[in-house]
C-alpha cells in the first residue's frame, strides 16, 4: 500500500453479500452510474447483481482510499471452462490516473496465485479504448475476437426446404437436453470456441422450453441441432447451432438455420441475433449469405496466471 502514498485497503466483505454495508453499496452504485450513465444502476440493483455473482461462484473486491469507496472488481467463472474467469471492475472518476487500478489489479492477481483461477479475461469494444491500453500495458494479450450479427425483416425469409428423407423435430424436455449435450460435444469438442456443459442441469437452467431445441435427423441418425433463445420479447438469439462432422459441407447448416429463423418469425420475432468468433470463417460466410450483418465486435483480452508475477507500473 505504501507504493501509492495513500491509506488504501482492499476488502472482500462483498464476498458475503449480507456484510456489504449500505454506505459501500450506495457509493459503488453511484460510481457505476457515473461511469455508465446510459445504464442506471440503483443500490438495490447493484446489491442484487453482486449477490448473483457470488451465487455463481464469482468473487469481488472493494477498494477504499482516504476512507472513501473508490473502486470495485469482480471475477465470474465461465460455465464449462474450468479456471477461466471473466473480470470486470471500475475506479471512481475522481481517482483516475492515480495508479489505483493498477494497485487493485495487481493485488487481486497476487491473491489468486495458486488458486483454481488459471486465466482472467475481459471484453473490449475497441483496441484504442483507455481500458484496452491499460490492460495491455499490464500484460493482457488479445485472446480472440467475437462478432455479433443481426437479421431483421424476417417476413422476407424464404421457407426452410429440408432435403427429402430428412426431418426436423423437437423432443420431450429430458430427451432433448440429453441429446443436445451429446451432439454438442461431438460437433464442438476440440475447437477453440468449445465451451462444454458440465451437466444436464446446466442446460436445463438455460432452456426456457423443450421446443426451443430443434433437431435435424436422417432416419435415426442425428444431423444437426439449433437452440433458439429469447433475450427479449421480439428479439431472438440462435446459440448454438451445429452440424455433425459427417454431414458438414452439404448445405444442412443453411437448412437448419432457415428453419430456426422461420420458427423465430412465427413466434413473433422481429430480429434474430447470432454471435460468432471472427476466426470461424465458415459460420460467418453462412450467416452473411442468409442476410446477417455485423452490429458489434468485441476483442477479448486475457491474462494467464501462470505468467510471472505482475509488476506494478510507475504512474
Amino acid at each position: 500500500m505504501s507504493e501509492l502514498n495513500y491509506d488504501c485497503q482492499i476488502s472482500k466483505r462483498v464476498q458475503e453479500i449480507c456484510s456489504l454495508r449500505p454506505s459501500e453499496a450506495n457509493s459503488l452504485s453511484r460510481i457505476q452510474h457515473d461511469l455508465y450513465a446510459s445504464d442506471r444502476v440503483t443500490t438495490d440493483r447493484f446489491v442484487g447483481n453482486a449477490g448473483r455473482l457470488l451465487e455463481q461462484g464469482g468473487r469481488a473486491w472493494i477498494l477504499t482510499c482516504r476512507k472513501s469507496v473508490t473502486g470495485y472488481a469482480s471475477i465470474l467463472p465461465t460455465p464449462g471452462l474450468p479456471g477461466l474467469y471473466e473480470m470486470d471492475g471500475f475506479i471512481a472518476p475522481a481517482f483516475h490516473r492515480q495508479g489505483l487500478a493498477t494497485y487493485l489489479l495487481r493485488t487481486i492477481i497476487n491473491e489468486l496465485a495458486g488458486s483454481d483461477v488459471r486465466q482472467l479475461y475481459h471484453p473490449l469494444s475497441s483496441t484504442e479504448s483507455p481500458a484496452a491500453r491499460f490492460l495491455t500495458a499490464l500484460g493482457f494479450y488479445a485472446e480472440h475476437e467475437e462478432q455479433v450479427l443481426a437479421l431483421d425483416a424476417l417476413e422476407k425469409l424464404p421457407p426452410a426446404r429440408i432435403t427429402l428423407g430428412y426431418a426436423l423435430r423437437t423432443l420431450a424436455r429430458d430427451e432433448a437436453i440429453d441429446r443436445f449435450r451429446r451432439h454438442y460435444d461431438v460437433v464442438f469438442a476440440g475447437l477453440p470456441w468449445y465451451q462444454p456443459y458440465d451437466s444436464d442441469q446446466e442446460v436445463a437452467a438455460d432452456l426456457a422450453g423443450a421446443g426451443d431445441l430443434l433437431f435435424l435427423d436422417h432416419g435415426r441418425q442425428a444431423v444437426g441441432f439449433l437452440w433458439l433463445r429469447w433475450p427479449d420479447l421480439d428479439v431472438a438469439e440462435i446459440e448454438p447451432v451445429g452440424v455433425l462432422p459427417q454431414y458438414q459441407g452439404r448445405g444442412f447448416g443453411r437448412q437448419i438455420m432457415l428453419a430456426g429463423l422461420n420458427m423465430a418469425a412465427q413466434q413473433g420475432g422481429r430480429k434474430v441475433m447470432v454471435g460468432v468468433w471472427s476466426q470461424n470463417a465458415a459460420a460467418l460466410a453462412l450467416y452473411e449469405r442468409l442476410g446477417f450483418r455485423e452490429t458489434t465486435r468485441k476483442l477479448f483480452v486475457a491474462y494467464d496466471l501462470t505468467l510471472p508475477e505482475m509488476r506494478l507500473k510507475d504512474e
